[in-house]
């Protein structure tokens, strides 16, 4: 019952008063928590959209860059991309042929 007690001066660092948070510290904490849900969800979908903006016409890559410009690439010379994303370039190539 002391613990509870606000106006209680604790001088033992073991124990510590109990109180209620106020309205404003948990507005502070959901805000937080809401700005770290947005760059998370900004993180994964800047690597979603990294995976899924390639694409192959004729003999050239085509990636989107964040400006959405379109950027242009030999196959030859295309070697940033990465092995998983290999399968995914076949399947588009075969399906450009059909």
């Amino acid at each position: 019952m002391i613990l509870l007690n606000k106006n209680f001066n604790n001088n033992n660092n073991n124990f510590k008063i109990l109180k209620k948070t106020s309205e404003d510290e948990t507005k502070r904490i959901k805000i937080m928590d809401k700005e770290k849900r947005k760059k998370n969800l900004h993180i994964k979908m800047e690597k979603h959209n990294k995976m899924i903006t390639y694409r192959c016409e004729h003999n050239l890559f085509l990636r989107i860059n964040k400006k959405h410009r379109i950027i242009r690439n030999k196959k030859l010379n295309f070697s940033s991309l990465r092995k998983k994303h290999s399968n995914n370039i076949q399947n588009i190539q075969s399906h450009n042929m059909k």
